[in-house]
């Protein structure tokens, strides 16, 4: 039997990336992420309101999440973010990357 459509769009164990993942379309993106099962990565130039975000979506859905401050002008917050996130999920984790309805495996 095939899958139903939605069993297709299931991302348990994986992890989506959202640069500006903190409000608006970026937020209500993670939120569709994280219901279907991804766990969730917010990087944004807001700390306060990256750990509002995180909660929510951590909460809301029960998946792991973490968020990091990042400025995507700025080398130095990417390379740390970028670090922080492997150490945190991608050992063992696919990505999602969302970044202008980009996604990639």
């Amino acid at each position: 039997m095939a899958k139903s459509i939605v069993d297709q769009f299931k991302l348990n164990g994986q992890v989506a990336l959202i640069t500006g993942g903190n409000r608006g379309l970026g937020f209500e993106v993670g939120k569709a992420l994280a219901e279907a099962g991804a766990n969730i990565v917010i990087a944004s130039r807001d700390t306060k309101q990256n750990s509002i975000a995180r909660d929510h979506i951590s909460s809301e859905y029960n998946v792991d999440s973490m968020a990091f401050e990042c400025d995507v002008t700025k080398g130095m917050f990417i390379q740390g973010g970028f670090y922080s996130l492997y150490l945190a999920f991608l050992q063992d984790s696919e990505l999602v990357l969302f970044r202008e309805f980009s996604f990639l495996h």
